[in-house]
């Protein structure tokens, strides 16, 4: 059916010049890329309500077939971008791709406003400037999914470790003892590099006594798994 209707389509339509076929890729892609821009002034100047529409949800699904949820993610994407700009006097014209922007929750774009005052301090070439503010927003979406990955793998070792079977002591001897199945070394070595994440904390900024204290501790805690791990390999 679908193949029908596509083939009535096309013989309904002339085939383009390369004049014409250049047009309307060039509209395709000045259309995409001013897509965060449109929906943003969209929304901020609630053109749902000057269409009549009840909500944003109606208004998308009726003009757009978009979900309400991709509306505000393109519209989150394009006000991070407006943040940026702004803060470092970027041209008005920088990007950088969504999928580099939609993990900019509120403490990641924290933390990223951190890095990036940080990246461009002292720097007064605006070429300069912008490439700091683009590596530090590079870098936030690769810290982004190295956090994904050992959450992955941390989930994945705690499945295997609840998966293995434990010794269970008989009800008629309560003298036998109950052995607690290892950590595995997969959970080991994400705890281990959770730790050095916070021993490299302590090079950059010099906690209170009672948060280096509860740090350090779980570092020491981690550490010590891993002595007792290999001294029983």
């Amino acid at each position: 059916m679908t193949a029908n209707i596509t083939k009535k389509l096309v013989a309904a339509n002339a085939e383009l010049t390369a004049e014409e076929a250049r047009k309307v890729t060039d509209s395709i892609k000045r259309n995409l890329t001013n897509l965060p821009t449109l929906i943003f002034r969209a929304m901020t100047g609630q053109a749902y309500k000057a269409l009549g529409y009840g909500s944003v949800s109606e208004w998308s699904k009726e003009e757009f077939g978009l979900s309400k949820a991709r509306i505000y993610q393109l519209m989150s994407w394009q006000t991070s971008l407006i943040a940026l700009r702004e803060r470092y006097a970027l041209e008005e014209e920088w990007e950088m791709p969504e999928e580099k922007m939609r993990q900019l929750n509120s403490k990641r774009f924290a933390i990223l406003l951190e890095k990036a005052d940080e990246a461009v301090r002292g720097i007064t070439d605006s070429a300069e400037k912008t490439k700091a503010v683009s590596d530090a927003v590079a870098d936030s979406y690769r810290m982004f999914l190295q956090e994904k990955k050992l959450a992955r793998l941390a989930k994945e070792a705690a499945a295997r470790d609840a998966s293995t079977d434990t010794p269970v002591a008989p009800v008629d001897d309560p003298s036998a003892v109950i052995t607690p199945a290892e950590p595995s070394l997969a959970l080991l070595m994400v705890k281990a590099k959770d730790t050095a994440s916070i021993l490299t904390s302590f090079t950059e900024s010099a906690p209170e006594k009672d948060i280096a204290l509860s740090k350090l501790r779980e570092a020491q805690e981690v550490i010590s798994e891993l002595v007792r791990y290999y001294e029983a390999a």
